[in-house]
């Protein structure tokens, strides 16, 4: 598989022999095809057979992780060639992911001996788990319209309250989580 970075100029270069034909009168084009579209580059071929095929950045052009098919196309006096063809996939060479780590309350993270029991006939009090989460959603600002679209926070957030206060159920964890998510608009 090809990979076309998007945000790089590049120049497609491979070596091509040609016989009964002038090389010097031969054109050459790189060919990328889209499910809706297809994109042509015009390249040069030296004497020696070489071919360069400048490819500017696609940037806005073609999307990220976009494939299909990727051919080279060569006209020596007046028949074309194929001689070359692969799928490509689109990417960028320069990536930033971003990720946060949130104090949710400033007494959650202090260390403090805890010493916990649960009765395993014990009930989960859904009411109250979901009162104190929304306290430290409270007295952190956070806004709960856009917890409600980041489930990946909103887990993470259940999962250190289920951790601090030994709720070690899986089932009991979802529970919560949905009554969570159900409360939050």
């Amino acid at each position: 598989m090809y990979k076309i970075f998007l945000d790089q100029n590049r120049i497609f270069e491979c070596d091509i022999k040609i016989e009964g034909a002038n090389l010097n009168e031969s054109e050459v084009r790189l060919f990328l095809e889209t499910k809706n579209f297809t994109l042509s580059f015009f390249g040069e071929i030296n004497s020696d057979g070489k071919v360069k095929i400048p490819i500017n950045k696609l940037k806005g052009i073609l999307k990220e992780n976009l494939s299909g098919k990727i051919f080279l196309e060569v006209i020596a006096e007046d028949t074309v060639f194929k001689p070359w063809e692969d799928e490509y996939q689109t990417d960028v060479s320069k990536k930033v992911e971003v990720s946060f780590n949130n104090k949710l309350d400033e007494q959650q993270t202090q260390v403090k001996p805890k010493i916990s029991f649960k009765l395993k006939d014990e009930a989960l009090d859904l009411n109250k788990h979901r009162k104190e989460i929304f306290k430290i959603l409270e007295n952190n600002n956070v806004n709960k319209k856009r917890l409600y679209k980041n489930t990946k926070v909103l887990n993470k957030l259940i999962e250190r309250y289920c951790s601090n206060n030994n709720i070690n159920d899986i089932n009991n964890k979802k529970t919560i989580r949905n009554d969570v998510l159900k409360n939050l608009l």
